[in-house]
């Protein structure tokens, strides 16, 4: 949580004005104000910095939209972790990317670190979907959050919003637990959200492409348009996460109809590294990202 109490007892934000409530419980009521030690937002690639011993706070936002006020487009998770290094320690940051656009007879690239890629149009001379949004983690080992020694050595991952039409066919909301499913108005059609244990499954509707599933580390791919009535258009990709859909394991992808759309990714938290949670947009305790982009964002604050 983003939040700490002074010695008055009082709910503070980090920059010390009040705010009107908190969800807090014993291993997130902080003493003193945190540390800044580094903020990390999206560079393409790992980025590693080596902490001394001592307590530490870890935030991440995966990539989608930042704010559950006034935004359409499905929101990334957040996941905070409270850590305590006996030894110096290496730490490796990857934050996700956006997924690329996409182009005639083409669907974009998968965002870094997870996103799906977009669903192809039946109609090859027209414009392919947009890749899916890549998940945010941080781990003692390097590499992508698909990487199995990545994911042995992890600490916190937080999901990322799968792909929609903004707000008529929402994607679904990436972190916590179990991330959403995709929103579109044909239920079926939508991707599902990643969990703790799997990937979400791609959506099947009607006489629709079906899309990809997610799996581990990685959204599933939106599916390609059918030379069926109007299931035509591409599909929209899974968010990156733990598990597909956008998260620890990312969400699926959406079938090929715009009224479908992909699945979040879930986030996760090591517990045997130490003590926090992995949170939606619409679960207690969310905090909306800093730096309201739509990659993903990180930071570190000495406890």
């Amino acid at each position: 949580m983003s939040i700490y109490y002074d010695e008055q007892k009082e709910n503070l934000n980090y920059d010390g004005s009040k705010i009107a409530s908190a969800y807090y419980d014993g291993a997130k009521v902080y003493p003193n104000a945190p540390v800044l030690v580094q903020n990390f937002a999206y560079t393409g690639t790992i980025q590693q910095i080596t902490l001394q011993a001592g307590k530490y706070l870890l935030e991440c936002w995966g990539s989608g939209g930042w704010s559950r006020v006034g935004n359409n487009y499905a929101l990334c998770g957040y996941s905070y972790q409270n850590i305590i290094l006996l030894n110096n320690t290496n730490l490796y940051v990857v934050v996700g990317g956006v997924g690329g656009n996409g182009s005639v007879g083409v669907g974009g690239i998968g965002g870094y670190n997870g996103g799906g890629n977009g669903g192809v149009h039946a109609d090859i001379t027209r414009n392919g979907n947009s890749g899916g949004n890549g998940a945010t983690h941080i781990s003692g080992s390097s590499g992508l959050l698909n990487n199995s020694t990545v994911r042995t050595n992890i600490y916190i991952v937080a999901g990322a919003g799968g792909n929609g039409d903004t707000a008529n066919q929402k994607g679904g909301h990436g972190g916590g637990n179990i991330a959403n499913n995709g929103n579109g108005s044909h239920a079926a059609g939508n991707g599902i959200g990643g969990n703790q244990t799997s990937g979400g499954a791609g959506g099947k509707h009607s006489s629709a492409g079906i899309g990809g599933n997610g799996s581990a580390g990685i959204g599933g791919n939106g599916a390609n348009g059918v030379n069926v009535g109007s299931f035509n258009t591409p599909g929209y990709p899974g968010g990156g996460g733990w598990f597909g859909g956008g998260g620890w394991f990312g969400g699926g992808g959406g079938a090929s109809t715009s009224f479908c759309s992909g699945g979040g990714g879930s986030g996760y938290i090591n517990t045997t590294k130490g003590t926090g949670a992995t949170l939606r947009q619409d679960e207690i305790g969310y905090v909306d990202k800093p730096n309201k982009k739509m990659e993903g964002y990180a930071r570190i604050y000495k406890i």
